[in-house]
């Protein structure tokens, strides 16, 4: 394994050795708290819903100036709000509530929202509930990853190649994790909430990846 290749590790599987936290999952405090750096930040688009479920402090929607989705028919990034205000009632496209999408933000500040609170639906957020069309898919690392590799997520698709987008080295840069999450490495706790944009050749599912059962014999 190279030196960079290990940087990319600490960074997102084992980030709790740093002295930077970049994210945080408390179950028992029922949400979860990302870092924000000053600039292009990928977030869970359902945070946008749920930051009012937690106590206050820290950043709050209202905070980022702009906020962009990505509309995988036209590969294209469409401005959903400015200065905390809805652009248009209806982009003409369906978002899932498994998505992740774009906030710029003028200052560094931890963003929390809420998980698993009373009322919380985490059926929606299910690995088989994922799915993947042809194409890149903007998606987030969610507790039901926590223990997982790539391989254990990935059901019934082909990774072409996954990314997330973090700082790393001072700099705020796609991390490609197809090339350094190969060999075993797991999500951890302080992986939750990153942003995740998936390129799968076929339309497909996340979900358990199920070994194949042995051939019968001749």
């Amino acid at each position: 394994m190279n030196m960079k290749s290990i940087k990319y590790i600490l960074i997102f599987a084992v980030l709790a050795l740093s002295s930077t936290v970049y994210a945080t999952y408390e179950p028992n405090q029922q949400k979860i708290t990302v870092n924000i750096n000053r600039g292009w930040n990928l977030v869970p688009l359902f945070a946008w819903e749920t930051e009012s479920k937690i106590s206050a402090g820290g950043m709050k929607n209202v905070d980022f100036k702009y906020k962009f989705v990505y509309q995988q028919e036209q590969n294209k990034y469409v401005l959903a709000e400015k200065n905390g205000q809805p652009t248009q009632r209806d982009f003409g496209f369906d978002i899932p509530l498994y998505a992740s999408g774009w906030v710029y933000s003028e200052q560094d500040g931890q963003y929390s929202f809420g998980w698993g609170y009373p009322g919380f639906n985490s059926d929606h957020f299910a690995l088989s509930q994922i799915k993947l069309s042809p194409g890149w898919n903007f998606t987030f690392v969610s507790p039901n990853m926590i223990g997982k590799t790539l391989n254990d997520i990935k059901g019934t698709c082909t990774f072409t190649k996954v990314y997330s987008y973090a700082k790393e080295g001072g700099e705020i840069r796609w991390l490609p994790l197809h090339q350094t999450m190969g060999l075993g490495e797991s999500f951890s706790n302080y992986s939750v909430g990153f942003g995740l944009v998936i390129k799968v050749p076929t339309e497909c599912h996340l979900g358990e990846s199920i070994p194949a059962v042995p051939q019968l014999p001749e």
